[in-house]
């Protein structure tokens, strides 16, 4: 059965972003939940995003890039020192998936021409753009499900992806602490 997508899976709007968050909970590995489990969740979730199909993307290969844009974001938002091997294996994939497609001027600079880009490369862009741009320093760790999310708040200080759904449930178990004086596990 393919996976169903809905809204709330692109709270970014940043394509890199969103495919990273195809498995939630990657904090709590007895909960965590891969969302692209075939070719045909991946071919789903690129018609979500409003991406091109891909015909033949592998998806071992999405998986990679999947996990190297994961890794890059959640280390630089962490600020461990690891994100520069993460960024060379991103610029690398990067490379290769573009391949001989041409580039384009772009509003926001140089972008890959749609009509001819692999939707892999596309979502390897996207995490270059993000890395190179200032929304760089708000992209945070939900302390809920662990998606990567871009904070657009003016304070800084949102702590989770989408405040209906995790901070709900982080509001919901400290009441029942306080009034219970058990700690629940989520």
């Amino acid at each position: 059965m393919v996976f169903e997508w809905h809204d709330h899976h692109f709270i970014n709007r940043v394509a890199c972003l969103d495919f990273a968050n195809t498995v939630v909970y990657r904090n709590r590995p007895e909960r965590r939940e891969d969302r692209l489990k075939s070719r045909a969740d991946l071919r789903a979730w690129l018609a979500a995003a409003g991406l091109p199909p891909g015909g033949r993307s592998a998806l071992k290969d999405a998986i990679a890039l999947r996990e190297t844009i994961d890794g890059l974001f959640r280390g630089i938002a962490a600020a461990r020192p690891s994100a520069d091997r993460e960024w060379s294996t991103l610029v690398a994939r990067y490379r290769i998936l573009l391949g001989r497609s041409a580039m384009k001027l772009a509003p926001d600079g140089l972008a890959p021409a749609m009509a001819n880009a692999p939707p892999l490369a596309l979502i390897a862009h996207s995490a270059v753009a993000l890395a190179l741009s200032p929304l760089l320093g708000r992209v945070k760790v939900c302390g809920g499900c662990g998606w990567l999310f871009i904070d657009r708040t003016r304070n800084r200080r949102k702590r989770w992806c989408i405040t209906a759904m995790c901070g709900s449930r982080a509001k919901a178990r400290r009441y029942y602490a306080r009034k219970t004086g058990r700690l629940v596990q989520s």
